[in-house]
């Protein structure tokens, strides 16, 4: 037997919540209760040195945002807006309720999430993802739950985003705006490495994104340590 890959067992995972989410569905619908283990389940990221030519350049993101806002794509602009400027996760923003938004001691709107590893976080929402959130909640008339549905009028998936992101990337790649396809994970990436060029100190940047800080040293290819020094002191 050979050994399973990263790619594979991400795909396996997926699978195999799909199949738990319909039997959830069926079993709840005819009256018993289900347990489904594989929500919200998640593999560890991999464990792996970044490098700059990784990741998308200012340009390349600026390419895929003004694709999606060309598009008239309100929700893939919002979609890639909360990854590219908040750090969320794919999983993140699949999950993400009305119920979440709040406002912190000043007044600053936020994200309350739920607790993950025994940590609650509030993420502080800048100014024009909140005005692009408040719009998006009222055009599509969004009262209670997911922020966020997929086609068939359900709570988005991540499947559904890494698809609604692989239909730009492709189309950009061929209009060679971007030099490969990239996904909700890159995007990820490319976020929390332009948050400590921009002088947030590893610390503060692994709080703000719910990275584990050992993980944080991935980034230092890309992050020259001069900069990462001079946001420490």
């Amino acid at each position: 037997w050979g050994k399973l890959t990263y790619n594979t067992a991400v795909m396996r995972l997926s699978v195999m919540r799909s199949v738990c989410t319909f039997i959830e569905t069926y079993i709840i619908n005819h009256g018993r209760k289900y347990t489904n283990y594989f929500d919200g389940l998640s593999l560890p990221e991999q464990d792996k040195i970044l490098n700059k030519d990784s990741i998308p350049n200012a340009r390349e993101i600026d390419n895929l945002l003004s694709a999606a806002l060309d598009n008239n794509d309100n929700k893939a602009f919002l979609i890639f807006s909360l990854v590219i400027k908040m750090g969320l996760t794919n999983q993140e923003i699949c999950s993400l309720d009305k119920e979440f938004i709040c406002r912190d001691s000043d007044n600053n709107l936020c994200f309350n999430m739920p607790p993950k590893n025994h940590i609650r976080r509030f993420i502080c929402i800048p100014e024009d993802i909140a005005g692009l959130l408040d719009t998006y909640i009222k055009a599509n008339n969004i009262q209670s739950g997911a922020i966020f549905l997929n086609m068939r009028k359900t709570r988005i998936k991540m499947r559904d985003t890494e698809r609604m992101l692989a239909l730009y990337t492709e189309r950009l790649v061929k209009q060679r705006q971007l030099r490969r396809h990239y996904t909700m994970q890159t995007l990820r990436h490319a976020a929390i490495s332009y948050m400590l060029l921009g002088g947030a100190t590893k610390e503060e940047t692994a709080a703000y994104t719910g990275v584990t800080g050992k993980w944080m040293n991935r980034y230092d290819k890309i992050v020259p340590k001069d900069i990462i020094s001079s946001a420490g002191n």
